[in-house]
């Protein structure tokens, strides 16, 4: 197997490690158990900045070179280009906080990927991850989420870490409604790949979706579906081809 080297330890002059990081297990749904042709990776390095790459599924792992006394914050993204519109696979991630060891192994899992890329994304916003103990925001977003961690409200987090007023009780999850969809009948897939896909049948689907925009994806002609549900639970519903 080979190995690629990614150094995030640009400019360091301390002690480094290397991490050897692999792929989520089990694979994608929708590509019934197999992982995608390739994953862009983002990682914080050592800069405070992101760095990225997109590496090939074949590469079963790939290496961070990082500080030892360094937070990790990587997530990986399955490239899932055929399918059009906004339909995207949401990533994989882990969280390491600088209060815990620089493993020599890490397993990206599914359950850290909203955390790992809400992380980023206050870095690439120029927010400093050290007024944050990431490793404790993502066990609460887990926990409080129950493993369903993009059902949370990402707006009220980001009002609260604004606010300096970031707390356990700050991950709270959407609104949930009970809903009919005239979905067309089928298999479609959602965006995070632990939720179950929605089985629709000739008069549509009915189930429970939280309040937001939400993205599903049919393997059988690549369509995509977007299904939207306001504050009050209306549904507004947009099918590709």
């Amino acid at each position: 197997m080979i190995l690629s080297v990614f150094s995030a330890a640009c400019g360091f002059l301390g002690a480094t490690g290397d991490v050897v990081v692999s792929w989520p297990a089990g694979g994608l749904p929708i590509y019934k158990g197999a992982n995608p042709p390739s994953w862009e990776v983002r990682w914080l390095n050592s800069s405070g900045t992101v760095s990225k790459r997109v590496i090939g599924s074949t590469q079963g792992s790939f290496v961070l070179e990082l500080p030892k006394e360094s937070s990790l914050v990587v997530m990986a993204a399955p490239v899932t280009a055929e399918y059009a519109g906004l339909y995207h696979v949401r990533p994989a991630g882990a969280v390491v906080g600088v209060d815990s060891p620089l493993p020599e192994t890490l397993q990206l899992s599914w359950e850290d990927g909203f955390s790992a890329q809400f992380l980023l994304s206050l870095v690439d916003a120029g927010v400093p991850l050290y007024t944050i103990n990431q490793r404790r925001f993502a066990a609460s977003a887990r926990e409080r989420s129950g493993n369903r961690p993009w059902n949370l409200d990402e707006r009220r987090l980001r009002v609260d870490i604004a606010e300096r007023k970031l707390r356990t009780y700050s991950f709270r999850l959407l609104e949930e409604f009970t809903v009919e969809v005239a979905l067309p009948e089928g298999i479609w897939y959602p965006q995070f790949p632990l939720d179950p896909p929605l089985i629709s049948n000739q008069i549509g689907w009915r189930g429970v979706l939280p309040m937001g925009v939400w993205h599903f994806a049919n393997p059988i002609g690549t369509r995509t579906a977007t299904i939207s549900v306001d504050g009050g639970g209306r549904v507004f519903l947009q099918i590709v081809d």
